[in-house]
């Protein structure tokens, strides 16, 4: 499932950042007692002039129990962030 960037910084946006793709794991919570942790990949990709763009794309996707590609992630889900 595609992970929303909501606001400037914080949140999603603190993994958006470097050259490679990765996984990682994020913490969301609001207040002491509700909390949640899961898995986040990140994905890069070169924009190559696509839609007028250069640069690293980057693409944050919450993957659960799932063994897949980085390929694969990528073109199977949309990219909404």
């Amino acid at each position: 499932m595609p992970a929303i960037r909501n606001g400037k910084t914080g949140g999603i946006n603190q993994y958006l950042k470097g050259r490679k793709s990765y996984k990682t794991t994020h913490t969301m919570n609001e207040g002491k007692d509700n909390e949640v942790t899961f898995p986040l990949w990140v994905v890069c990709k070169y924009r190559q002039g696509k839609r007028g763009k250069f640069g690293i794309e980057y693409l944050a996707y919450v993957v659960y129990k799932v063994d897949i590609s980085w390929d694969y992630i990528y073109q199977d889900y949309p990219q909404n962030i």
